[in-house]
């Protein structure tokens, strides 16, 4: 064989060999991460499983986060955290949420959704000016993101309702409008009462196309709602 041609073999080989151990730590990692898929799933749809299923679907996504694809088995973990915060309040996490989304974070920094949940943990800690930014370099990485922009709405109104802001506002009437398009039934559970109903409400005034079925939606939920009261 020629000294090219067998330079040539042999980055091949090099090139086979490095693909194989790739794909053997992906699924490796997904093998471990199995358990907590349908978990995650269901978190994901805001529904509720029991928290032993959440903690458990925490344990196994940081494990397969030590050994492949961490910026997306951190997010996974960081799902089951939250979901864990809200089924066993007052009780220890560990790691905690925050280091949960900073690693997150870290892992995979072009991710809006994960300057998102950033966001939201310095909003908790009072930390409005970090929780602007992060709500902003969310923007930046992408406006219409289907599924985000309820928790960003969440974000951007008691930062609204703390210190008014033209370029938040700004923000907040695009997530609405977004939303309206998009996500129709979550904008409306959003705005159901308080402050997040008069602020939506005028984000769309301008736009019946928008605001019709938005109101449709909002009508419906309470009717549902005053039903299941009922009975």
């Amino acid at each position: 064989m020629e000294p090219n041609n067998r330079a040539v073999a042999l980055f091949a080989a090099a090139c086979a060999a490095f693909s194989g151990t790739i794909a053997a730590f992906s699924l490796y990692a997904s093998i471990i991460a199995l358990p907590a898929t349908a978990t995650i799933e269901r978190l994901k749809l805001r529904e509720r499983p029991d928290a032993q299923d959440s903690r458990q679907a925490m344990e196994k996504s940081l494990a397969a986060a030590g050994i492949f694809e961490p910026g997306r088995y951190y997010g996974d973990a960081t799902i089951a955290a939250a979901g864990l915060v809200v089924q066993e309040p007052g009780r220890a996490i560990t790691p905690n949420l925050a280091e949960l989304v900073d690693a997150t974070l870290t892992a995979r920094p072009a991710s809006p959704h994960n300057w998102v949940r950033r966001a939201a943990q310095q909003l908790a800690r009072g930390d409005d000016v970090g929780a602007r930014r992060s709500i902003e370099a969310s923007m930046m990485v992408g406006r219409v993101i289907p599924g985000l922009t309820i928790p960003r709405l969440k974000v951007l109104l008691p930062l609204l309702k703390r210190r008014p802001d033209a370029t938040l506002e700004r923000y907040f009437d695009q997530q609405v409008a977004i939303a309206a398009r998009i996500e129709t039934q979550a904008l409306a559970e959003f705005a159901d009462g308080g402050a997040a109903e008069g602020k939506t409400q005028r984000a769309l005034a301008s736009d019946f196309a928008l605001f019709a079925p938005y109101l449709d939606a909002l009508t419906a939920l309470r009717r549902a709602k005053a039903a299941g009261a009922g009975k």
